[in-house]
């Protein structure tokens, strides 16, 4: 039927080893993945949820029944994220918005800190927040009077 060589059906074994080798391998590791970013998803989630909610919660009727403007109901929720009169973002309660404010802290920045929060619990102190992967030393310091945990 197939009239190989040695050296043929050698390289054709080879290829067949490869390709099931690879096969394991991918769907080894996309188990692997899928069970580390299931709760990366949820906190995504749960953070955007709760950002949505935040502003959906702290609308307020007003007199004839329309609805007080949906900016100056976040503007009120992030003054009451901000501890007392220093102006600094509490960490510990901003949403991704709120701390999207802060110099150097983009979408994706604000993200993981709201899912390190989730996943982590509250933070015990500012510089806890060095731990979120994409700070580091220069960016607390440029943060760093900015921020509190009270």
């Amino acid at each position: 039927m197939l009239n190989f060589t040695t050296q043929e059906r050698a390289v054709v074994i080879f290829l067949a080893v490869t390709l099931v080798f690879g096969s394991m391998v991918r769907v080894i590791r996309d188990r692997k993945l899928e069970r580390e970013l299931a709760p990366t998803r949820a906190a995504i989630e749960a953070a955007a949820f709760d950002s949505v909610s935040a502003v959906i919660n702290t609308a307020s009727v007003v007199g004839s029944g329309s609805q007080q403007d949906p900016q100056q109901s976040s503007d009120k929720h992030t003054q009451d994220s901000r501890s007392g009169n220093t102006g600094a973002i509490n960490i510990n309660t901003a949403t991704i918005q709120e701390l999207e404010q802060l110099p150097g802290i983009g979408p994706s920045l604000a993200t993981r800190i709201v899912e390190y929060r989730s996943v982590q619990g509250p933070f015990t102190s500012p510089s806890e927040i060095t731990a979120v992967k994409g700070i580091g030393d220069k960016l607390y310091a440029r943060i760093s009077g900015n921020i509190t945990i009270e």
